[in-house]
């Protein structure tokens, strides 16, 4: 059995919502399972119970689409807030950012591992989750638990210099301030 329902759920301002769509169509085609927020689908549900069963609980990894709308919307700070209290015990990263401009986010450092929004790589950010959720599974995998298996073995790696080696020479994300990038 699956522990998670969705592989990623992304957390957008809706003046943001065509890019996230964008990405969305992008993992759907790489049969990455996505959460994305409609209302009409939502009807009636409690949204901060929602908000923390989805983000906390039902998906792998948190794609935050950053920028000046995020920084301002109120129910973009709630999830924030469900994202950044999230450690998985896999040995994996949780928090995915992408930015869309240069607005920074209380609570998220400007030295994570994050990507650019060019306009045009929603299928290149969708490579990169495939990719990171795939090292995941090999990871699982090499420490003898069968593909899927719900694993909370402590990770194996002994310091966060190793783990921004081994996301940003594996996946291609970046680290550092975002000016000093341009991709």
């Amino acid at each position: 059995m699956e522990k998670y329902k969705y592989d990623v759920a992304i957390s957008f301002a809706e003046e943001d919502k065509e890019i996230a769509e964008q990405i969305g169509r992008a993992l759907k085609d790489l049969d990455v399972k996505y959460y994305l927020f409609y209302e009409q689908d939502n009807l009636g549900e409690p949204l901060k119970k929602l908000t923390w069963k989805i983000y906390h609980e039902e998906s792998r990894l948190a794609l935050v689409l950053i920028s000046e709308h995020y920084s301002r919307k109120r129910w973009a700070k709630e999830e924030q807030e469900v994202i950044l209290t999230v450690l998985r015990r896999e040995g994996m990263p949780y928090l995915i950012p992408i930015r869309i401009d240069d607005t920074k986010i209380d609570g998220i450092s400007e030295q994570i591992i994050y990507k650019r929004w060019t306009g045009s790589n929603s299928y290149e950010i969708a490579v990169k989750v495939f990719k990171l959720l795939k090292q995941f599974e090999e990871r699982n995998r090499s420490d003898g638990n069968p593909k899927g298996a719900n694993v909370t073995k402590k990770p194996k790696i002994k310091s966060i210099a190793e783990v921004i080696q081994t996301i940003g020479e594996n996946n291609g994300f970046v680290i550092g301030k975002v000016n000093h990038f341009n991709n």
